[in-house]
């Protein structure tokens, strides 16, 4: 069993609905500076990726500051088992928002944290317990508490590695299923220095149990599959 944290009732204060930006990750409120495009500094990369056609390629991925201190890891073009996810940095500390699907993707996104913030991450979030958002888990769980809504922990475990049963010929790596350990039931605000971000459950939506992560001073909305492009 996970350590569960206090909650209070979800109430989502300033958060209204918006036009999407074409990222399956990442929105932010309209009149905001970043809607779609950069709007500050860049970062980029290559992986060695392999989508469910079993075809490796190289591929390149995106990071985009989009406040400051807070990123956008980006797996163009977004297709099955390339999610995108969260990066906050502050004070020299490092939280992830989500994962990835492969080993080798996660350890990818694991060292551009390294680059942007000169350590790995202590905390990890997971808004839903798909496997393209958790299979990374276990790269970053030595270093990092792992942070989710307590369905999604069962989920987690319930499901198992079935997703790999759907593209066997995919180089998952070595993965192996690491639930979250830290949970909350309706809502919560783990300390991260100063960036506050609050984790909210939603209801049944994409799955039963999916967390948003709010950063209300930024104005940055992390959705995980609740809006998704196209």
């Amino acid at each position: 069993m996970g350590r569960i944290l206090s909650s209070t009732p979800p109430n989502l204060g300033g958060v209204t609905q918006g036009s999407g930006t074409g990222l399956d990750h990442l929105w932010r409120e309209p009149g905001s500076a970043f809607q779609g495009a950069s709007t500050a500094d860049e970062h980029g990369g290559t992986a060695e990726t392999t989508g469910p056609s079993g075809r490796a390629s190289e591929k390149h991925y995106t990071v985009e500051e989009v406040a400051s201190g807070v990123y956008a890891y980006l797996q163009p073009d977004g297709g099955w088992c390339l999610n995108n996810a969260g990066i906050l940095t502050s004070c020299g500390e490092a939280a992830v928002i989500d994962t990835a699907a492969t080993v080798a993707r996660a350890r990818t996104l694991r060292e551009t944290v390294l680059g942007l913030a000169g350590r790995a991450p202590r905390v990890v979030v997971n808004t839903h317990f798909h496997g393209d958002h958790t299979f990374g888990n276990c790269v970053f769980a030595d270093e990092a508490v792992i942070v989710a809504h307590e369905g999604t922990r069962e989920q987690v475990l319930a499901a198992g590695l079935h997703l790999q049963g759907l593209w066997p010929e995919v180089e998952w790596g070595e993965v192996k299923v690491t639930p979250p350990t830290l949970l909350y039931r309706d809502r919560t605000t783990p300390a991260h220095r100063d960036i506050r971000a609050e984790l909210i459950r939603l209801g049944p939506a994409h799955t039963s149990d999916d967390t948003i992560v709010w950063l209300p001073e930024q104005s940055v909305l992390f959705t995980g599959d609740l809006v998704m492009s196209g």
